[in-house]
């Protein structure tokens, strides 16, 4: 939902493509962040892959995922909404996957060093 322009309160849903623009948006903003850590030995492994997987997630967003929300947003049918996620689950899923299992076992490492309390109940999308 977003606030409707000139109100105080009203809101209304977001385009698909809104979302989307929204979420490059936070993961240019986090990948940022990430490339601007100091450089360590002992953090950067980690770094490495955390850069990896945004950019990932970002090259979907930009590309499919972009392409996919306008399939929705103007209606286009059905099949090829399903051939366009399909398309991307086969072009990122198992890079992406495994780069965020690599990410969770560094951090688990990092943190049991470093006794960092973290709940890893985490969830890949």
């Amino acid at each position: 939902m977003k606030l409707v322009p000139g109100t105080k309160d009203q809101t209304a849903p977001m385009a698909r493509k809104e979302i989307i623009e929204n979420q490059i948006w936070n993961v240019e903003a986090n990948l940022g962040k990430i490339e601007a850590l100091p450089d360590s030995e002992e953090t950067r492994d980690m770094v490495q892959t955390s850069i990896k997987l945004h950019e990932i997630a970002l090259q979907a967003y930009k590309t499919e995922y972009v392409e996919l929300a306008k399939l929705y947003d103007e209606g286009g049918p059905e099949r090829e909404r399903l051939l366009k996620a399909q398309e991307i689950d086969t072009k990122y899923l198992a890079d992406y996957q495994a780069l965020f299992r690599r990410l969770v076992e560094l951090g688990k490492a990092y943190a049991a060093k470093h006794n960092i309390k973290v709940d890893w109940q985490t969830r890949m999308f």
